[in-house]
């Protein structure tokens, strides 16, 4: 029932933006609706198939934006906004009974992180996407460690490691984007 409820939820967040950016979805995807693009998908299962719609309509999104509050969450961000939702929904219709703690799930499985003995915070991201994410905030807020004489602001992607140096595609700026 959790995975359908958020398949469903994966489904309204999608469309939004979908609908948003239906201009970029019918030049690049040739597909004037969410359904067109979702029967184009050929994934084996229903969830796979939702997921990959969904990371679809984001990477074609953050393509097109070109501020931070426009970039689409992925799909795990969404999975775990859910779950905290449900754990939640769980404690108010449980909030009647005398003991709360029996069979309740630990929050830590449902997209919260401990920070202190009481404290809790949102674990939006994994670690990989946590480590990616502040590699890129670090490059946008510092720059690169580019040795070219040309870098500077130019650089549009990370170092690349091979070969100690930034990579310049036609002296543009994209906006980095973590899928």
């Amino acid at each position: 029932m959790k995975e359908r409820g958020f398949l469903s939820f994966l489904r309204l967040i999608g469309t939004l933006y979908f609908k948003k950016h239906i201009s970029a979805m019918a030049s690049l995807k040739n597909v004037e609706t969410p359904q067109q693009l979702y029967n184009s998908i050929t994934e084996a299962s229903i969830k796979e198939k939702r997921v990959a719609w969904y990371n679809t309509i984001r990477s074609i999104v953050c393509e097109r934006i070109s501020d931070e509050r426009d970039r689409v969450p992925s799909h795990t961000s969404m999975w775990r906004h859910w779950l905290r939702c449900c754990w939640v929904g769980m404690m108010w219709n449980n909030a009647t009974q005398q003991d709360l703690n029996e069979d309740f799930p630990e929050p830590e499985a449902s997209g919260w992180k401990k920070k202190s003995d009481s404290c809790f915070d949102f674990d939006w991201e994994c670690d990989e996407v946590h480590q990616s994410v502040q590699k890129t905030i670090n490059f946008l807020t510092k720059g690169c460690s580019c040795k070219l004489t040309r870098c500077g602001s130019l650089c549009d992607d990370l170092l690349d490691g091979d070969k100690g140096h930034c990579l310049l595609r036609h002296g543009t700026f994209r906006t980095l984007c973590v899928i």
